[in-house]
């Protein structure tokens, strides 16, 4: 029994010094220590000797040699090295991977927990602007990591993607946890109940060369061992169990206690989703029933009408159609903004109580077609005949344009 320094927690939380008994593996070896100036002489002896790879940053990344101790142990059955892969930010450190099967797992302090998120509501967690993915862990992996003379603990896990919800990524994604799963504490919450196989949503936070994990001279840097980490373990998941979907209650309380992933991940993407403007979604409808896929982006002012726009890009038998949107409070707005376009619909003129005004012209690469819809103004660029059949039998007659 050893006593060991414990670290402080992840993500921009107090630093904490612990002190816990547990006991330690055997090693055959001891960790190699280094400095950054003897780079150059630890890569000769990894070449001559296969110890343990250096990669960027000055750290040592390796599978443990050692004696079997059980259920956990440092053994790597092939003898090989072994490096995650990653850009090597950290420096000073040395990563050994612990292998497992699962079981066995020694008793140990987890990550802390960040602080500045408990108090946070659901909106404003999710306005931190997280990926969020739905997906099943294949593999977990167990490291510990020697940062100036204390040792951290953390795990990967790899999961399978099987949908995004925000963001869009990979089919495979690498998560930092903040210690081992199993380990409960009320610094990891639900992420101690990981397991391979679970399914879950995450929010987890994405790893970048900035993250990590400073000591004097050294820094563990998270991107160095995953795509994502968590700063805590109590909000970013919604567990499938056995006994039903396991999620923090308090954060999320617009979800039932009967609900399924299903409608977790339909409550996220109601929460996340830009809600549009007002008389687009009904035009949306109206496209899509006449066979279209559709797909809505945010555009920047043209300075040609005054509306907030969005570019609709429809998809369907024929070739892609592009249309422009112009939204506005009121279908009277709209009404008075199609009063200044001009019949050809190559400018719009606004005249002022003052009695002063201003025309802007417009090129277009085709020719225009302009529409109204309650609040919307349409405008299609083209002679498609598909095109101005649909927006006919969806809006009406164009205003102006066509010639």
């Amino acid at each position: 029994m050893t006593k060991e320094a414990l670290f402080r927690a992840i993500g921009e939380a107090a630093a904490e010094q612990i002190e816990e008994s547990r006991p330690k593996p055997r090693r055959s070896r001891p960790w190699r220590r280094y400095a950054a100036a003897a780079a150059c002489l630890v890569l000769i002896l990894s070449a001559a000797l296969a110890l343990p790879r250096l990669w960027g940053g000055d750290a040592a990344v390796h599978r443990d040699q050692g004696e079997d101790t059980g259920d956990c142990t440092a053994e790597n059955p092939d003898g090989s090295d072994y490096s995650p892969g990653s850009p090597g930010y950290s420096r000073n450190i040395e990563i050994g991977e612990v292998l497992c099967d699962g079981g066995g797992l020694p008793d140990i302090q987890q990550f802390g927990e960040a602080g500045c998120l408990a108090a946070m509501t659901a909106e404003e967690f999710l306005q931190q602007g997280m990926d969020i993915f739905r997906g099943t862990v294949e593999d977990i992996s167990y490291y510990e990591i020697s940062i100036d003379g204390t040792i951290l603990y953390t795990s990967v896990a790899r999961v399978a993607v099987s949908g995004w919800i925000r963001g869009q990524g990979a089919a495979s994604v690498s998560l930092l946890l903040p210690g081992w799963p199993g380990q409960a504490s009320s610094t990891d919450g639900l992420l101690a109940d990981l397991t391979v196989g679970s399914e879950a949503i995450f929010l987890p936070s994405t790893a970048t060369a900035d993250t990590g994990v400073t000591r004097g001279e050294s820094y563990f840097c998270y991107a160095d061992l995953a795509g994502y980490y968590f700063p805590e373990g109590i909000r970013p998941l919604f567990l499938a169990t056995d006994e039903g979907l396991a999620f923090d209650p308090d954060t999320w309380s617009g979800l039932s206690s009967g609900a399924t992933l299903d409608d977790a991940a339909a409550y996220l993407r109601s929460m996340t989703e830009e809600t549009p403007p007002e008389g687009l979604s009904a035009l949306t409808a109206a496209l899509e029933g006449q066979g279209y896929q559709v797909e809505a982006t945010a555009l920047e002012p043209d300075g040609f009408l005054q509306g907030e726009r969005r570019q609709l890009t429809l998809t369907g038998d024929t070739e892609e159609i592009s249309l422009t949107v112009y939204c506005y409070p009121s279908a009277a707005e709209a009404e008075a903004e199609a009063a200044a376009v001009s019949p050809n619909g190559y400018s719009t003129r606004y005249e002022y109580p003052d009695g002063t005004g201003t025309v802007t012209g417009a090129e277009w690469v085709d020719t225009p077609h302009f529409y109204r819809l309650g609040n919307l103004i349409v405008l299609y660029v083209g002679r498609e005949a598909a095109a101005l059949t649909v927006l006919e039998a969806v809006c009406g007659p164009s205003f102006a344009g066509g010639r």
